[in-house]
């Protein structure tokens, strides 16, 4: 692969943005449109699958804990797509920053904003779903859309109050030929590197941590109560059966959360670790690929939040079949819950007219019961 002559300093984003002179290749000027284009692409998935989710728990979802929470999560990613890849696609294609200063503060600390404030929901769901099936009664009384809503606010307020180092010590910078840039500003070097770990920690290691955790006393709780309910219906193969699909379903979901969550974010916090603490971390094209896909990844998890959280929860499909009925059938993940709405609608209309027909049966008899008493009145009359 071709070695390629890299600026002074470098663009990093992720844990640790900084808007100065780029690591693009003045021999392959195509990565100035590839790599815009890419992006674009995620902002347009992202905008459209969390507004999607907005939209329809708004209008048509259930006032439940679960329900706020991925609200809040779609808010955060859709915050995040928005503030982050614009600046730094529009960097790629021109490695100067062309906003002014405030623009450069402002856009750094929404960055770490929005990060955290995706961190933190995700923590909180995931705590919200431990104690639903760890301690379903005694969470019963707090488990609701006005601790939730709260919970949602806490997470904002602490991730505006802790992202406020990067408005403070970031700044426009203006180097050799009249280049100006939007750089980090810390007054020591030793700062900056301890920031970055703590950065890493509170939006990466701290909630991946709590999630890992939550998670295992889930599955553990899940496969307690599945044994018990075995052993006590063991000539039951149908309960058996129920059982075992329902225990594969959630560790699949419990997978996938994990998953995805750690598998997005490392590559791009172990790269921006590596590159701030080793400044002879090497400079050349295919790490300059690798950088970019990692980065990427990361940006995807706030595009494909909105499909693990909200489009595999059938509550959350049967909420979208009402807001876009004429849309739903475009959508293969809809068609099962399509059906089975259809399928109790007409249920319904069945039993009221069986309810009905009852109800006109005994209005009928009463009417005959009533005529015939008002006829033995008559009789018993004329006989006086």
């Amino acid at each position: 692969m071709l070695s390629v002559n890299l600026s002074m300093t470098e663009v990093t984003t992720a844990a640790n943005f900084s808007f100065g002179p780029a690591e693009v290749f003045t021999g392959r000027p195509e990565y100035a449109v590839i790599v815009p284009t890419i992006w674009a692409l995620l902002v347009i998935l992202g905008v459209i699958g969390n507004g999607l989710v907005i939209y329809t728990l708004s209008k048509n979802g259930e006032t439940t804990a679960t329900n706020c929470y991925i609200v809040n999560l779609a808010i955060a990613d859709l915050t995040f797509l928005v503030v982050v890849i614009p600046f730094t696609a529009s960097f790629y294609a021109t490695p100067v920053w062309i906003f002014g200063d405030f623009m450069c503060k402002f856009a750094m600390y929404m960055i770490y904003v929005t990060l955290h404030a995706t961190s933190f929901t995700l923590t909180a769901m995931t705590i919200d779903r431990y104690h639903a099936i760890v301690h379903p009664l005694s969470s019963m009384n707090w488990r609701n859309r006005k601790i939730s809503t709260i919970t949602c606010i806490f997470v904002w307020a602490v991730a505006f109050f802790i992202s406020v180092p990067f408005a403070l010590y970031h700044k426009t910078v203006t180097e050799e030929e009249d280049h100006t840039y939007c750089q980090e500003a810390w007054p020591d070097e030793t700062l900056g590197k301890v920031i970055l770990i703590t950065v890493t920690g509170t939006n990466y290691v701290l909630p991946l941590t709590i999630i890992v955790i939550c998670y295992y006393q889930i599955l553990r709780n899940l496969w307690r109560g599945y044994r018990r309910k075995t052993e006590r219906s063991i000539n039951s193969a149908v309960t058996s059966e129920t059982q075992t699909r329902r225990k594969k379903r959630m560790t699949r979901m419990v997978a996938i959360i994990i998953l995805l969550f750690a598998t997005f974010w490392f590559p791009s916090h172990v790269i921006n670790i590596y590159t701030k603490l080793y400044p002879e971390f090497p400079r050349t094209e295919p790490m300059f690929i690798i950088k970019v896909l990692a980065h990427t990844l990361s940006y995807a998890n706030s595009c494909v939040n909105p499909f693990i959280y909200a489009f595999l929860n059938d509550r959350f499909k049967k909420s979208f079949v009402k807001t876009f009925p004429s849309l739903s059938y475009w959508f293969p993940c809809m068609r099962n819950i399509i059906e089975e709405m259809e399928h109790t609608r007409t249920t319904n209309m069945v039993d009221q007219a069986i309810q009905a027909g009852a109800d006109d049966n005994d209005n009928d008899h009463v009417e005959e019961n009533c005529n015939h008493i008002q006829l033995q009145k008559l009789q018993e009359t004329s006989l006086l």
